[in-house]
């Protein structure tokens, strides 16, 4: 550490020769101000964001038997919170990671490293372990399950050693969580003692205790010293932004009192100012965005307004003034500039997921799922895997051999080479070793009109081809289409033709389904083809009920252009919508190959297709689900010419998120008919909490969420239309989806 004079003289250039303080320089009598810079401390000079991004690599892996959301790697002896109730044993390795998680962000932010690794404690697994009842630092005997005995209870519940507590984290992103607080823009202030528990500059032994889903920490001793003048979180330098989350976390300073100190909080004033766009704001206890007190070591102020996505990008410069200089009593300041970085590319990591083409299981109807055709599906997925490390980042890597079916556990198997990894992802779990893409058998009526359609079948070299996917998944907003070619031995060439996101002939239908228009085939286009489609924000994809072959003849003369049952007469080109009705009123349109000729039952008979433009998704209900023939049988769709559906336009959707709560808000829209909002604690939204909201509305509100929990939320607009038969349907715009994290 130096001080840096901002006025002196010849003798205070004499004075900074004979004195020194604390491994720097005094300040020269004549200096008004005196400027502490942390760019000039020794501990950030020479950082780099390869350097910041080892060591952080290294603190999360440092107990190499702990896995990260695994938890039968935590535990050496398991804990139960059921009768007979056992507070548990971590592993050493647990231990170590905590310990490590902690070390690297007390040297992030320039403080001594402690003096001891965290080990067992009976007392801190008790007190973990009876939190699970009841989450606060003092709990009350009425939490006491009825078969745990008072013993047992009092020992975790009463006269607690812990200091730190959190819940819903795993071990290692306990600490991450504890860092994360202080201010929050949706209720505003909290505590910061968490933070400084575990970076205090004088803290130098931290113990930990886990059981179930409840994390604890002690600060032991107090032995260490400031090592600078000041230190701060986020830190001066190389800052990795997915370490802070904006919307929640303050920013904070600590100041070694010895050499700054706080005279009077209501003159301190921090400016922060964005040096990517010279924007600035002022935080003063007058304004209610800073905490600082007389004679604290803390100065604690609001953050930056939260960023999209959660995570900071740029630079940012703090100034404090209205400080002390203790050795002189000169005026001080406080400067440094915090610089977020991605640092996935700097951070060692390992395998933890693959996925083909980013989909980690196909949906397969029951009556496509023979044998047979789960090993042509084989052939035609894909030659290289997209791994998933645990810090998030992804690589491709080739497989080694051909895809193995493997029907008792359902999946697709295969080796990737681990050779062909990037130097910093390891295989440490030998995911590599066995690849594996799963599937389900799916019996639902929706998935058995995931239809892929070819016209026409039959056709000459240079003609023109169109291939139609029928999506009964309405909100699915991608599709492929694969081409396998027998070898004649038995085995299959595969490849991906077409995909909608680079194909030059695609277009979306009027009803939503995906229509290829390919202007010119060659005998290299002749084979099997089935089709795949999903979201993309989901990780399942649906196949098609059938593979279809196409033939395609080099003869002109050999080329009958007939219907395939050979009368002679033109095939008539297939409708997006057919043209029957479901109780059979009218004479069936000759347009078989648009409707799925398969029935939920796997018959061969034809089944006729849901409505041009469903009205539902899988798992909803909708009064316009299901239509009833005049002898009051009920018809799955309605299958008349309908009007060309309305646009609805994408909306600006935000969301406000509250304590153990959230608030969504639109801005109203008198064109559309209502709205349509799911929340989820799962990502492919089973077992959502479905709304309906009117379209007067604006604003609708989640209560009673669980804290530190993720959920995903997504909502749709609607319009509701005529069709020509006087039938009522609706037309959606895309589903908005967030994932959030509930206070």
């Amino acid at each position: 550490m130096k001080k840096r004079v901002i006025a002196g003289t010849v003798l205070a250039v004499l004075m900074v020769a004979l004195m020194s303080w604390g491994g720097g320089k005094a300040e020269a009598e004549t200096a008004e101000t005196v400027t502490y810079d942390a760019a000039e401390f020794e501990s950030f000079q020479g950082r780099t964001k390869e350097e910041v991004g080892r060591r952080y690599g290294e603190a999360m892996y440092a107990g190499e038997g702990y896995i990260n959301g695994d938890p039968a790697t935590y535990y050496e002896t398991a804990y139960s919170l059921e009768n007979p109730y056992a507070a548990g044993e971590l592993t050493e390795d647990t231990h170590k990671t905590m310990t490590a998680m902690t070390e690297f962000y007390r040297w992030l932010t320039g403080v001594s490293p402690l003096q001891a690794v965290s080990s067992h404690s009976n007392k801190l697994q008790a007190e973990a372990l009876v939190r699970n009842f009841e989450f606060n630092h003092t709990i009350s005997d009425s939490s006491k399950p009825e078969d745990m005995t008072q013993e047992f209870w009092d020992y975790g519940a009463k006269d607690y050693i812990h200091t730190i507590l959190a819940r819903y984290s795993t071990p290692r992103n306990a600490i991450t969580s504890w860092m994360n607080e202080g201010y929050s823009y949706s209720y505003g202030w909290d505590t910061v003692g968490h933070r400084y528990a575990l970076i205090g500059g004088t803290v130098s032994d931290v113990q930990y205790g886990y059981a179930g889903s409840i994390a604890i920490g002690q600060e032991k001793a107090y032995k260490n010293s400031m090592v600078n003048p000041f230190s701060a979180y986020p830190a001066p330098g190389y800052m990795p932004a997915d370490l802070v989350h904006s919307r929640s976390s303050a920013w904070s300073i600590q100041v070694d009192m010895d050499r700054i100190a706080v005279a009077d909080g209501s003159s301190v004033v921090v400016k922060v100012t964005s040096t990517d766009t010279g924007e600035s704001y002022e935080c003063t206890t007058a304004n209610g965005k800073l905490k600082a007190g007389k004679n604290r070591s803390l100065i604690v102020f609001a953050q930056p307004v939260p960023v999209s996505g959660t995570r900071y990008t740029g630079s940012y410069r703090v100034d404090v003034s209205g400080l002390t200089d203790v050795g002189s009593g000169k005026d001080a300041v406080i400067t440094y500039t915090t610089e977020f970085f991605d640092p996935v590319d700097y951070t060692p990591s390992y395998v933890k997921y693959v996925s083909a083409d980013g989909i980690q299981k196909y949906i397969i109807y029951t009556s496509t799922a023979t044998t047979e055709n789960l090993k042509k599906i084989a052939y035609a997925l894909p030659d290289e895997v997209t791994v998933i490390a645990e810090n998030g980042r992804t690589a491709q890597v080739p497989v080694t051999g051909n895809w193995i079916l493997d029907e008792n556990e359902q999946c697709w198997v295969n080796q990737a080479d681990a050779a062909k990894l990037p130097a910093d992802i390891t295989d440490r779990e030998d995911v590599l070793k066995k690849c594996a893409i799963y599937y389900e058998i799916s019996e639902s009526v929706y998935d058995s009109y995931n239809s892929l359609n070819i016209y026409p079948s039959e056709l000459k070299a240079g003609e023109a081809v169109e291939m139609h996917v029928y999506l009964s998944l309405t909100s699915a907003d991608t599709s492929a289409i694969f081409q396998l070619v027998p070898q004649g031995d038995g085995t299959y060439s595969g490849r991906k033709k077409y995909d909608s996101r680079t194909a030059a002939g695609f277009e979306v239908t009027s009803n939503g389904d995906h229509l290829y228009k390919i202007p010119s085939v060659q005998k290299s286009d002749e084979g099997e083809y089935f089709s795949i489609f999903y979201d993309s924000s989901d990780t399942r994809a649906y196949v098609s009920t059938r593979i279809r072959a196409l033939t395609v003849k080099d003869d002109p003369q050999q080329t009958p252009d007939v219907t395939p049952g050979g009368e002679g007469t033109p095939s008539p080109k297939p409708s997006a919508a057919p043209d029957i009705n479901p109780g059979g009123e009218s004479t069936p349109s000759p347009k078989p190959s648009v409707t799925p000729d398969i029935n939920p039952g796997g018959e061969d008979t034809p089944s006729p297709k849901p409505s041009a433009a469903p009205d539902i998704n899988p798992g909803e209900t909708s009064g316009d689900q299901t239509g009833k023939t005049e002898n009051g049988t009920s018809a799955v769709g309605d299958h008349k010419k309908t009007t060309v559906p309305p646009t609805v336009k994408g909306k600006k959707y935000k969301i406000k998120v509250k304590k153990k709560g959230l608030v969504l808000t639109w801005k109203r829209d008198l064109k559309v008919s209502g709205y349509q909002v799911q929340i989820s604690t799962k990502k492919n939204f089973k077992n959502a909490k479905k709304i309906s909201i009117k379209k007067s509305k604006t604003k609708y509100k989640f209560s009673k969420l669980k804290s530190g929990k993720k959920y995903y939320i997504r909502i749709r607009a609607y319009r509701s239309y005529k069709t020509q038969d006087g039938k009522t349907r609706k037309a959606y715009e895309k589903w908005t989806i967030k994932k959030i994290t509930i206070l």
